[in-house]
């Protein structure tokens, strides 16, 4: 059974790693929507998480990559893929109330920026 630490706060994975808690894999949000107290998208956490899945060698699944919507879907995932390792995967959500083939779309940004 694996165990993994999911996570708003770049720092966490961090200091679970120093504190050696034998994580095996961690869920990295790319905005730390806990410490601003709600629904804040601020490009300095998604540059300070980033850096934090580049530190860690264990995968790191990246998510919120979209900010909710408020990030345009191409550059979203390009910078996602272009900021995380090449093993580590992206877990993105969909909302095809606007765009129906929303899941299409971002298969086909995975497959152009991930692989």
């Amino acid at each position: 059974m694996f165990a993994g630490m999911g996570t708003h706060n770049h720092r966490n994975p961090l200091r679970a790693e120093e504190m050696e808690l034998g994580c095996d894999f961690y869920m990295c949000c790319f905005y730390d929507l806990i410490t601003r107290g709600g629904e804040i998208y601020e490009e300095e956490d998604r540059q300070a998480m980033a850096a934090t899945i580049r530190a860690i060698p264990k995968p790191c699944i990246a998510f919120k990559i979209m900010a909710a919507g408020r990030n345009e879907p191409v550059s979203a995932f390009r910078f996602a893929f272009e900021s995380i390792k090449p093993t580590d995967p992206v877990c993105v959500g969909i909302y095809t109330e606007d765009q129906p083939d929303q899941l299409a779309q971002n298969a086909a940004l995975t497959a152009r920026f991930g692989s």
